[in-house]
């Protein structure tokens, strides 16, 4: 979430937000993109920055698998499967991070997002449908609470120009977390976010990778994202 630059003119802007976001599971567990509309307020006090707001999503899960059986001539049988699923949702997310600046940087040293969803759709009920069978990592739950911590660091070389990055690790909690903690210690997500803003228009790009004990290898998820600021 962007938020004004200590030495901005206006210490609070409303945004309107744009995000591509591309997510790869772990030794081929699926992959999913989707669209996120976003759109929340800023407020940039005195040490202190403040963001909430609302956003929806919709977008489609897709995985193939290959299964091999026995035929009736005694060799094997590959058979491809294709799933693809699609889903949409809404919900609500917030911000809140204490910083020290000087004429230039804003050190956001410390901060803390939330996000809350409610998801829909046709991977709802898929995942709904596998729930509890054997070496299936699943979830049938529709609402997902995300919380995690971050760092950031914003530069205002000159007027209208802002530009930083921000290295943050965020955790799933709530039911859907005790679901997938049934075989590891939940998923975690760790990654960065570069992003600039010229005027009033901002924009971003994030890469983050998520891991679980029990699934080998890492997540891969891209964001591309573009805003307005009032």
């Amino acid at each position: 979430m962007m938020k004004p630059h200590s030495q901005d003119s206006a210490k609070r802007k409303i945004y309107v937000a744009g995000t591509l976001v591309e997510q790869s599971g772990a030794n081929g567990q699926g992959a999913a993109s989707s669209g996120v509309l976003n759109v929340y307020q800023s407020h940039t006090f005195k040490n202190v920055n403040l963001s909430y707001g609302a956003l929806a999503f919709a977008g489609n899960y897709s995985r193939n698998e290959t299964s091999s059986s026995s035929n009736s001539t005694g060799g094997t049988t590959n058979n491809d499967v294709h799933i693809s699923k699609g889903f949409i949702g809404y919900g609500f997310n917030g911000s809140l991070s204490f910083y020290f600046s000087n004429a230039v940087c804003d050190f956001r040293v410390l901060g803390a997002d939330l996000v809350y969803t409610k998801e829909s759709g046709d991977y709802l009920a898929f995942r709904r449908s596998v729930y509890g069978q054997p070496d299936i990592l699943s979830s049938p739950r529709s609402e997902m609470l995300t919380y995690g911590i971050f760092t950031e660091y914003v530069f205002h070389p000159k007027a209208d120009l802002n530009v930083g990055f921000k290295i943050f690790l965020n955790k799933v909690t709530g039911q859907i977390n005790r679901d997938l903690n049934d075989y590891g210690s939940g998923f975690n997500t760790t990654g960065g976010t570069l992003f600039a803003e010229f005027n009033r228009i901002n924009v971003h790009t994030t890469f983050a990778f998520s891991s679980n004990s029990y699934v080998t290898g890492l997540g891969l998820g891209i964001q591309l994202g573009a805003g307005y600021s009032f």
